[in-house]
């Protein structure tokens, strides 16, 4: 249901002005079907307040528009005004994923740089109670869908295990200067002996007990040394 919109009759014209910050292609129709029918108009142009014309609505045809499922892009830029609208939207998304029970917090991000496509230059950052004590879940990131006009969640930049570091690797070994050349202090995971097949790169490995022992382990087998701690890095790549 459209609230917010205008009737603007000039004599040259009358048209209907959407000023919702977005609505979806049912409603419009269904409003400017009525106000043909109430006033009698053999057409009526449909425009967003920013000026972006949707389709001039004639009754006949009123299939047409309906069946093409005409893409609505109803703003070029967030604003405070569209905040209730995201917020019923955001409500939506959680139901029906089944956070309710899960959710430590949301977050909204207005004026995203590199906006793509169709997206909405807006985030949806959904923060997650931890698993346990000692095990934290990821946020989830979401972009504002203009043609669909839903959250649909940000794919990841996908990683590959040449881009996984084992960092300030701290060797326990005699106190030998010649011992402590010929140990790194940092390492591709990739060199190592791990059966990478278990795992996922885009995972939040530094939270995987798994992970971390089977790369303590591969440290000793491929260097001879114990060690007393590693640290994970993701390398950055040069467009990021």
């Amino acid at each position: 249901m459209i609230k917010n919109w205008k009737l603007e009759i000039t004599e040259n014209e009358t048209k209907l002005i959407i000023q919702d910050g977005a609505a979806m292609n049912n409603d419009i129709l269904s409003l400017a079907r009525h106000l043909v029918i109430k006033y009698h108009l053999n057409k009526l142009p449909v425009y967003h307040e920013n000026g972006n014309k949707y389709f001039d609505y004639t009754l006949k045809e009123d299939t047409k528009y309906k069946n093409d499922n005409l893409p609505i892009k109803p703003f070029k830029k967030v604003t405070d005004s569209n905040f209730s609208y995201f917020l019923k939207k955001a409500e939506d998304l959680i139901h029906e994923s089944g956070y309710v029970d899960q959710l430590y917090g949301v977050d909204f991000v207005f004026d995203v740089p590199k906006r793509q496509g169709n997206f909405a230059d807006c985030l949806l950052c959904i923060d997650f109670l931890d698993i346990d004590e000692e095990t934290e879940r990821p946020s989830e990131l979401y972009q504002f869908d203009l043609m669909e006009l839903k959250w649909v969640k940000k794919k990841k930049k996908q990683r590959s295990w040449k881009d996984i570091m084992i960092t300030n690797i701290n060797w326990s070994t005699p106190d030998d200067v010649r011992v402590m050349a010929g140990l790194p202090d940092e390492i591709y995971a990739s060199v190592l002996n791990i059966n990478f097949s278990k795992y996922d790169p885009d995972d939040d490995l530094d939270y995987n007990e798994d992970f971390l022992d089977d790369v303590s382990d591969a440290l000793t087998n491929k260097y001879g040394f114990c060690h007393d701690g590693f640290k994970i890095k993701i390398r950055r790549k040069e467009n990021e």
